[in-house]
């Protein structure tokens, strides 16, 4: 019982030969065939022996149609007792079916061979029919899943290849699972393998899992993944103007986030002038603050002024999307016609250029005459570059620093006078 396999399918022939003594022949026909795939058989029979002068020739050639299922059998036209050879061959009524054909050839001397050809489809299935990787977050590293493939067909499988319907929605197959291909697996017996996916690209993903050789393909499992970033928004504070020494006032301020991912906070910084506080909490990179998608919290800011003049300062929030945003609080103070005289003044701190090689270009204006200590902060709220003070007498002024021994990021400048405290942000590209 001889075994035939091919790279598509696994098929059993079984070949029977008869021979009676009538004449000088006694040699029965001999079939010959190849597995075509996917259940298709191409064969020839030839007659025996050589010598035209012993050789009775093919007779018949038929399928038992009662051993005989799921196959069509096609035979080329010959004369029996004339023709020595002949073409045949089976195709098989769907190649996902088991099929088998009991073929008989025989001779005018009444020689004959029977053989039986067994086809048995695959039947491979993987766990899983349907996977999602979930919501990842843009640019995080890859994420895997492991598949297992089991054979459960009668036949052991020729597995060749495993990938995927389109090859363009991120996922992988991870090679370090799969180094074994191609590969048989036996009837019954199991393979896993890992499939990986990049969240690189902001979107809805979604493939198929497949599994074949060189002539068959089929496609097993979905899968699908989203990929989205967090955006975080926070909004600015305007104080309208106190007495000084009053009680406290407050405004609350929102921090959102607009994006389609958790927000994650790890800390603040600022403010920087006591009149300022908050009530916002203490958060760290192992307790951050969460912020759901389209979701925000509420903070309030408490503002208490001991002596008369115009306020700014800023909160600077750390978080996982790689930007800072900035809370601004303002806030005038008087009552003598002096300080309606300095409210009316502009205070201002302008960037002139924001995006800075070597000179950092600024102007400004305060409300009233004193020293000014600058100061470059990063996103940490850490003082890298810290200037000598100088003394400004009124109006607006121009400025040059140097940045060249700083790093290419982002920044903000501080001036402070008096109580005064101006912050803007630029950002150095080399």
């Amino acid at each position: 019982m001889p075994e035939i396999f091919c790279q598509t399918r696994i098929c059993k022939a079984f070949t029977k030969r008869n021979s009676i003594l009538a004449g000088k022949d006694t040699v029965p026909p001999n079939p010959m065939w190849r597995d075509a795939g996917c259940g298709y058989f191409r064969g020839s029979v030839w007659d025996y022996p050589d010598d035209d002068n012993v050789r009775s020739n093919l007779d018949s050639i038929f399928m038992n149609k009662d051993s005989s299922f799921n196959y069509i059998f096609n035979v080329e036209p010959f004369t029996p007792g004339k023709s020595r050879y002949t073409y045949w061959g089976l195709d098989a009524i769907g190649y996902n079916q088991d099929a088998r054909a009991v073929l008989t050839f025989t001779d005018k001397a009444g020689n004959d061979t029977t053989i039986d050809i067994r086809y048995y489809s695959f039947n491979l299935t993987i766990k899983e029919i349907k996977y999602d990787f979930g919501l990842l977050k843009y640019n995080s590293i890859p994420v895997k899943h492991t598949f297992l493939l089991k054979n459960e067909s009668k036949g052991r499988a020729y597995i060749y290849r495993i990938g995927f319907k389109y090859e363009n929605q991120h996922f992988t197959i991870d090679s370090s699972t799969i180094k074994s291909l191609p590969f048989f697996l036996n009837s019954g017996d199991s393979f896993k393998f890992d499939a990986l996916f990049n969240p690189e690209m902001i979107g809805k993903f979604s493939d198929s899992i497949g599994v074949g050789d060189t002539s068959w393909f089929f496609y097993h499992t979905e899968i699908k993944a989203k990929v989205d970033e967090p955006k975080i928004n926070v909004t600015d504070i305007n104080f309208d103007t106190i007495p000084v020494n009053n009680d406290y006032s407050s405004k609350d301020f929102i921090i959102l986030n607009k994006g389609g991912y958790d927000l994650k906070i790890s800390g603040y910084s600022g403010p920087l002038n006591s009149f300022f506080s908050t009530n916002l909490s203490k958060w760290s990179t192992e307790k951050p603050l969460i912020i759901t998608p389209n979701n925000f919290v509420k903070y309030t800011i408490f503002f208490k002024p001991e002596q008369e003049g115009l306020f700014q300062d800023s909160i600077i929030f750390f978080n996982d999307t790689g930007t800072p945003d900035i809370v601004c609080l303002i806030k005038g103070v008087t009552k003598t016609p002096l300080n309606v005289y300095l409210l009316k003044q502009e205070t201002f701190l302008k960037i002139i250029t924001n995006q800075v090689n070597i000179n950092l270009q600024f102007s400004f204006a305060l409300t009233e005459p004193g020293y000014v200590d600058v100061h470059i902060i990063d996103l940490k709220g850490n003082i890298v570059r810290d200037f000598e003070s100088f003394y400004y007498s009124g109006g607006e002024q121009k400025s040059i620093i140097n940045t060249n021994t700083l790093f290419s990021g982002v920044y903000f400048l501080e001036l402070q006078c008096n109580n005064v405290i101006l912050r803007n942000k630029f950002t150095i590209i080399k």
